[in-house]
């Protein structure tokens, strides 16, 4: 008399339903026998024959039974010890220097970009009245044509730095 499908499963440190693949493929057919019942009856050592030659060790999954061990006390304090030191590494290279803030970064490219956008947006504002004397004897109406068409033209500048280099 042989054993279950579960019982033999956990004689070879298996899951259940990878015996019952290796009973349905047919590599355990000479070991096993379906009982009136529906339930397998299986010879063990039958069973272990049939699955060295016909299973191939690669394609096994036995990591049902496979808990990795804690790890020891030595190996804990090490880790422990590992990430102390990267945070004293990172500590020290911040207050030399080497590092800073990602967000000090943000805010400090920021106000670089708003500064250099209200500086150019100023630029017609500034340079119509020379561009007019430059032209000579301009209208009031051409003076601020002009200043439009330079405001217009730094506008689109920007929007199209802002398009490429804005936050992604």
């Amino acid at each position: 008399m042989g054993v279950s499908l579960r019982e033999y499963a956990r004689l070879r440190g298996l899951d259940k339903e990878s015996v019952r693949l290796a009973v349905h493929d047919g590599r355990l057919a000479k070991s096993v026998t379906k009982k009136e019942s529906g339930r397998y009856d299986i010879d063990v050592e039958l069973a272990d024959e049939e699955w060295k030659a016909n299973t191939n060790p690669s394609k096994q999954n036995n990591t049902k039974n496979k808990i990795a061990p804690p790890p020891s006390m030595a190996q804990a304090r090490a880790v422990r010890e590992m990430y102390a030191a990267r945070l004293t590494q990172l500590e020290f290279e911040e207050r030399s220097g080497l590092l800073c803030k990602v967000e000090d970064v943000k805010l400090s490219a920021f106000k670089s970009a708003r500064l250099t956008r209200d500086a150019m947006l100023n630029i017609p504002a500034r340079v119509v009245n020379e561009i007019t004397a430059l032209i000579g004897g301009l209208e009031a109406a051409k003076s601020h044509e002009i200043l439009l068409i330079l405001q217009r033209e730094i506008h689109s500048a920007l929007e199209q730095e802002a398009g490429t280099n804005g936050p992604s």
